[in-house]
C-alpha cells in the first residue's frame, strides 16, 4: 500500500489549504484557540480529566491534519497535571493515549513549515525530534 501525502499549498498568512478538499487545516488568525474551543472544550476534556478515575484516558481521532489536536491536548493535559497534582496529593494519576488517523498525511517539510505558526507548541514539539 502506498501512502499519498496531502497536497497542500500555503496561503498568505501561511496557513496550510488542502487543495484536493478545498479547505484550510486551522483558522488563519487563531489556530491554537479554536483547537481549544473545538476539541477541549466541546470534548469537556478538562472536566472528564478532574473527575477521571481510570489508570488510562485513551483519545481516537479520525483526521490527524497538522497534529494540532494533539498537540493541544499535550499542552493542556501537562498544565492539568501540572495543576490538579501541585494542589492535592490524592488526585487520580492516569496516562492519556492519544490514537489518530489520517488518510493523506502532510509531508514532514509541510508539517514543520505549517506548525512553525505556533511558537507556543515548541517545548511539546521539541520532545518529537
Amino acid at each position: 500500500m502506498t501512502i499519498a501525502n496531502a497536497h497542500i499549498r500555503f496561503n498568505e498568512n501561511g496557513t496550510p489549504y488542502a487543495t484536493k478538499f478545498e479547505d484550510l487545516y486551522f483558522s488563519d488568525a487563531k489556530g491554537l484557540d479554536e483547537t481549544t474551543h473545538v476539541f477541549i472544550k466541546n470534548n469537556k476534556l478538562l472536566q472528564r480529566w478532574g473527575k477521571w478515575q481510570e489508570k488510562q484516558f485513551v483519545i481516537a481521532e479520525t483526521g490527524f491534519g497538522t497534529g494540532l489536536n494533539v498537540l493541544v491536548t499535550m499542552l493542556h493535559f501537562d498544565e492539568f497535571n501540572q495543576h490538579e497534582f501541585n494542589l492535592k496529593s490524592d488526585a487520580p494519576k492516569f496516562r492519556l493515549h492519544f490514537i489518530s488517523i489520517e488518510k493523506f498525511p502532510i509531508s514532514h517539510a509541510d508539517l514543520t513549515k505549517a506548525l512553525s505558526l505556533f511558537p507556543e507548541l515548541e517545548k511539546i514539539l521539541s520532545t518529537f525530534t
